[in-house]
């Protein structure tokens, strides 16, 4: 590692993830060649996305490693990453090639925060705007940009000539309780969802949202209808907040009985859709955590009121607990893939 080709050292920023502080240090000497820089300090960015060479960007900014893997993810088994000690999948829940900022954040302190990157937030709490994307001359911005507030096509450009959009409540309140659970902001207290993992309660966010704004469907994955997964999102996290989960399915079940057209045997799968399906799936399989048992029993007693109590959801409590304990609220540890890895 060439040391001597760095007169100016950054130091990490607060939320700063390691790859970012990287091509801060790039910037700052004057170098924006990603291959000259890995050529020069045997590190990459793609590697320390994923918490591999952490400790060696410290020693070379004379910093604690711990301080730079606070805010960068850790890798644990293939695809999946532990970040703030909270597993998420890698593919689904970190951004790989866009780029985001929030334009007051950068404003304050122009470096790159770890939760511009995470897909499943859009906006900033704090400053209550929506994080952007693109130069202000329209361009998207990427990883191949220079300067943090502009994009590499323009001369004259910066996000701060952006007029901020004002996200809707739903999607900051959402926003806010994510954030909070890997330790930015206010922490924000959802008992239904307090004990699931983080990437298991935003499936169970993500479903009951689709249910909330498409009823009786099909599943497209979150991203796969109309309503951009933002809204999407936040209607279910409305949803579980406010306690309305059983309404819900009362409301979907009145959806499958106008539509019927053939006495079909009621199941979890008819009577709720998709929903259903995927709920029973879970449930019996290894992924259910004993954290998620608040919103299991909601949906079962639900279905026990419409005489619907299919045999395979006759799960019994110690099955519960030992598929729960391969990932714990915290996520620390290690786990194999399996354990890990949402199924549904």
């Amino acid at each position: 590692m060439r040391v001597d080709y760095f007169p100016l050292l950054v130091s990490p920023g607060e939320d700063e993830p390691a790859h970012a502080l990287l091509r801060r240090l790039a910037r700052r000497n004057g170098i924006d060649n990603r291959g000259v820089m890995t050529e020069l300090t045997g590190l990459s960015a793609s590697r320390l996305r994923r918490g591999d060479g952490v400790e060696k960007l410290a020693h070379l900014l004379n910093c604690n490693p711990d301080v730079l893997s606070h805010s960068t993810a850790q890798s644990i088994v293939k695809g999946i990453v532990s970040l703030r000690g909270e597993p998420l999948r890698l593919a689904d829940d970190l951004l790989q090639k866009e780029r985001r900022v929030c334009p007051v954040c950068i404003s304050e302190g122009a470096y790159q925060r770890f939760w511009f990157e995470l897909s499943f937030v859009s906006t900033c709490p704090k400053h209550r705007v929506a994080l952007v994307d693109a130069c202000s001359c329209g361009k998207p911005l990427s990883w191949d940009d220079v300067n943090i507030e502009k994009c590499s096509h323009c001369e004259d450009g910066s996000v701060y000539r952006l007029t901020p959009l004002t996200p809707h409540e739903d999607v900051l309140m959402m926003n806010r309780w994510a954030l909070g659970r890997l330790g930015v902001g206010r922490t924000v207290s959802i008992p239904i969802l307090d004990s699931m993992p983080l990437w298991i309660a935003l499936n169970v966010v993500s479903r009951v949202g689709v249910v909330a704004i498409k009823g009786y469907t099909f599943w497209r994955g979150v991203d796969g209808y109309d309503t951009p997964a933002h809204e999407i999102r936040a209607a279910g996290f409305r949803i579980l907040q406010s306690g309305r989960l059983d309404q819900l399915l009362d409301e979907v079940y009145g959806q499958y009985l106008a539509e019927k057209t053939k006495n079909y045997a009621e199941t979890y799968r008819t009577i709720y859709g998709f929903f259903g399906e995927w709920f029973k799936v879970w449930y019996n399989s290894k992924y259910f955590v004993e954290g998620a048992r608040p919103f299991a029993d909601i949906v079962i007693a639900n279905a026990a009121r419409k005489k619907v109590v299919d045999l395979e959801m006759k799960k019994t409590t110690r099955h519960a607990k030992r598929t729960s304990s391969a990932v714990g609220r915290s996520g620390r540890g290690r786990a194999s893939a399996r354990d890990v890895a949402p199924a549904c």
